[in-house]
């Protein structure tokens, strides 16, 4: 059964009665937060003029991130070459305030008191550039002395601050709303992401059936922090109502069936479930029908401004009855559809049939009948009528006389049959359990507990056995099911060589005590060598690492037995470190009737403090506690490149 409609937005969320964002705004040197990229050009301008340039792109067409990454200056740095060799007396840096770029100021290829170079410049301007906090940016030379004054002038980038929708009508209309328009705090402020956050807000409210809204917004600067705070005050006008309904296709039912199924009571009001509530409403009923190939789609939703409302047109194809039947043994009908996948799916294909037969068989294996073979059919009985007959073969019922395990040396048996989902007959079940289900999930348990313990080749091969030789009973006959033929399964076991680790590295880490990093292991020289043991290193290697700023830190693990001693694995730790992050400042906006001060109290970010995951995490969870649930978001931006260590606000 199939239903089509385009997608809707937005999920309903919880009026916000306290809305709050922390903005971190990030910084450094080659992180992988923003990557640099080819430039739209850094030209030098004529000899009049004297500067070099650096532009970053325009195009409303670039996705939000690539609207965020800087762009690299690539071209000449014009008259100022003409000063090449003067001592540089001093550098400035205008359009930005001081202490955004106190950090990356003391690192600029250019230095005070060195000779003037072209190359310098060029990267002076790429390094400033790159920090994300300029639309564009030129480099002026004046003649001072006998030495010459550098200056760096730009224009600073926006970026945005809270957002916040107020005015639609419905409790959680604001909050849609909000989201719909994807302005996320701490991203690049432009006028083509704003005109298409309205355009998003005016789709999303059209699906809520208002068609003739009136959008307006309010932009609030904060030029020490670079953020602009927008604030849309929404007039959501007249509701659509319900107006025609058409059906095309082969619907099986009249228009005012159709009408009372789909829940389309002429004048009703449109909301973004009207159309989500008529396809679920009419596939109901057709599955009541057991039509499962049933197909219906909203073709479309017309709104009449003079008549305020919504005409709906759906095509529908009632689509044949599927009848599913079982030969060869009984099973009750709500049985059958939780076996038959093709109930839960709504549809008809071969590999859900398929999925049926392995399906049936497991569920009549746990019954005893350990040989059931399970086949299908389909037949197309009628015109408008699918058959499909599951035809079971049962077997003789059988009882699970033993349940064993061989060729272990390392572990003993009854530590092994502990794990084991197959067991043998006994007061409580009289003919035990088995199934190839359970057996493949045994084979798993056991191999994963060897491999755990240094046996990496371990190999385990299951083994049926019976006193007389079953006679499968034909397709559609069963036999006597009095029979409790016994069987016994045993395991065979072959353990192979059991591997210690050999050599414990840790490469790469350049930035970090790898004393320390190793004394957080589980993993040991000598020690049997566990896969398990290994990937939870891994994590605790990761979760240190995100715990002291390296928020693009990787570590992969490699493992290599050594030629000389087959039994001993050397493991290597490659850790990839990335650029780690310091709290310089911490912003809090968006409060309207709390103090700062209370909500600060939740914060456990502070400046001078490593960028650390979990105490992101624990400062949301402390606002969702302290606000009663309201969502708070968090906000990463980078701040600064070309140093050698990152900070962030």
């Amino acid at each position: 059964m199939r239903k089509r409609q385009p997608a809707r937005l937005g999920p309903r969320f919880r009026h916000r009665v306290l809305q709050a964002s922390l903005i971190f705004l990030g910084c450094g040197l080659g992180t992988g937060v923003w990557s640099q990229t080819a430039g739209t050009g850094a030209t030098g301008p004529d000899a009049a003029n004297g500067s070099a340039t650096a532009q970053g792109p325009t195009d409303s067409s670039k996705s939000d991130l690539q609207a965020q990454q800087p762009v690299a200056p690539a071209g000449g740095i014009g008259s100022v070459a003409h000063w090449q060799g003067l001592t540089v007396r001093r550098i400035a840096v205008e359009g930005i305030a001081t202490d955004r770029l106190a950090t990356v100021s003391d690192h600029l290829a250019q230095a005070v008191g060195a000779p003037l170079t072209r190359e310098n410049v060029a990267q002076s301007l790429h390094q400033l550039f790159a920090t994300g906090l300029f639309e564009n940016i030129q480099a002026d030379g004046v003649r001072q002395d006998d030495g010459i004054s550098l200056v760096f002038k730009g224009t600073p980038r926006e970026f945005i601050g809270t957002v916040t929708v107020d005015g639609a009508k419905g409790a959680t209309m604001n909050t849609q709303l909000q989201r719909a328009g994807r302005l996320n705090a701490g991203t690049r402020f432009t006028s083509e992401r704003l005109e298409h956050a309205v355009e998003q807000i005016r789709q999303a409210l059209a699906d809520n059936g208002f068609h003739e809204p009136v959008i307006l917004y309010d932009l609030t600067p904060h030029p020490n922090e670079q953020l602009i705070d927008i604030a849309f005050k929404v007039t959501s006008g007249p509701q659509a109502r319900v107006g025609g309904v058409e059906v095309t296709g082969d619907s099986g039912m009249s228009l005012d069936e159709f009408r009372h199924d789909a829940h389309l009571r002429t004048g009703a009001r449109v909301d973004h479930d009207t159309g989500n509530r008529a396809l679920s409403g009419v596939l109901k009923h057709y599955q009541k029908q057991e039509r499962l190939e049933a197909e219906i789609k909203l073709e479309s939703q017309i709104y009449s401004a003079e008549r305020k409302i919504s005409d709906f047109r759906f095509s529908s194809n009632r689509g044949p009855q599927v009848k599913v039947r079982v030969e060869g043994s009984k099973i009750s009908g709500d049985r059958l559809k939780r076996a038959i996948p093709i109930f839960e799916e709504g549809t008809v294909d071969e590999d859900l049939l398929n999925e049926g037969n392995r399906r049936l068989r497991d569920y009549f294996q746990r019954l005893g009948y350990f040989d059931v073979k399970v086949d299908h059919k389909q037949k197309n009985a009628q015109t408008d009528a699918v058959l499909i007959i599951y035809i079971v073969a049962l077997g003789s019922r059988r009882r699970v006389e033993k349940v064993s395990v061989d060729g272990n040396h390392y572990f003993d048996s009854k530590t092994l049959e502990l794990l084991l989902s197959v067991h043998a007959a006994d007061h409580f079940d009289r003919h035990g359990a088995y199934s190839q289900a359970l057996v493949v999930a045994d084979i798993n348990a056991l191999r994963s507990v060897y491999q755990n313990n240094g046996f990496s080749k371990v190999k385990i091969t299951p083994e049926t056995l019976s006193k007389d030789t079953p006679n499968a009973s034909a397709p559609g006959q069963s036999l006597a099911r009095s029979s409790t033929e016994p069987l016994s399964v045993v395991y065979h076991i072959e353990e192979g060589e059991q591997q210690r680790v050999g050599l414990l590295r840790l490469d790469g880490a350049f930035k970090s005590d790898a004393e320390k990093l190793l004394s957080l292991l589980n993993t040991a020289p000598g020690q049997l060598l566990s896969p398990q043991n290994l990937a939870g290193d891994r994590d605790a290697l990761l979760t240190d690492y995100l715990s002291r700023g390296f928020d693009q830190v990787k570590v992969d693990v490699e493992q290599q037995t050594e030629k000389a001693d087959p039994t001993k694995v050397d493991v290597v730790f490659r850790i990839s470190e990335g650029q780690q992050i310091f709290v310089r400042k911490v912003l809090l906006t968006g409060l309207h009737y709390t103090r700062p001060d209370t909500v600060a109290r939740a914060i456990t970010l502070h400046p001078g403090d490593p960028l650390n995951q979990s105490a992101l995490t624990e400062t949301q969870r402390n606002l969702y506690e302290f606000n009663r649930g309201t969502p708070m978001g968090f906000d990463l931006r980078p701040r600064f490149r070309g140093t050698d260590r990152h900070t962030a606000e």
